[in-house]
């Protein structure tokens, strides 16, 4: 997760390209901005009701609603989502993946260039920048990345290591465990 403008949709297509990781890419019901968008189903508000029984994430965005289901997390290893998001999704997901989440930070006059860079208006811009204000106020992660840096493949890169280590110290962590309770039951 990310507030807007931190790189989310540059760097998931750079763990794709670069690790093989596979994106969700979520139900919504947002216009596309552009007629070649990708990294969502695009989805009628009657469609997006059908999704309900498998739902597992849900949050709303300026109106529009997005939704991933249980098949979609089991097919996928990343998910761009926003924290009402992330705590909706820890408390529906029932499945056996571990989830990890991940912040990434970048300064709010870095997002803004890359918003109007991207094609977002001034009013847009600010907008977003308001609006993540409060929806990122206490955000629950695993890990948080700088991503005010301006190659977006080392921002990638230091996100797929501090994974890596987080997930090894997980199993450590898990292995210690087991000895302890092996020790208690001897």
């Amino acid at each position: 997760m990310g507030k807007s403008g931190t790189g989310k949709t540059t760097v998931t297509n750079i763990l794709k390209k670069k690790y093989g990781l596979k994106m969700l890419n979520s139900y919504t019901t947002r216009p596309k901005r552009t007629p070649n968008e990708k990294g969502h189903r695009f989805v009628t508000d009657e469609e997006f009701e059908k999704l309900k029984k498998d739902m597992c994430a849900y949050t709303e965005f300026d109106g529009h609603k997005y939704c991933a289901t249980n098949r979609q997390v089991r097919a996928a290893d990343v998910y761009v989502i926003d924290p009402a998001g992330v705590d909706y999704f820890t408390n529906h997901y029932k499945g056996k993946k571990k989830v990890i989440s991940v912040q990434l930070l970048a300064q709010r006059d870095v997002r803004y260039k890359r918003m109007r860079g991207r094609g977002d208006s001034f009013w847009k811009a600010v907008r977003r920048i308001w609006h993540d204000r409060k929806a990122f106020a206490k955000p629950d992660t695993d890990l948080t990345v700088n991503a005010n840096l301006d190659d977006p493949e080392q921002v990638a890169d230091q996100l797929m290591s501090s994974v890596k280590l987080l997930v090894a110290m997980h199993q450590i962590n898990k292995e210690t465990e087991k000895t302890n309770d092996t020790d208690t039951d001897s």
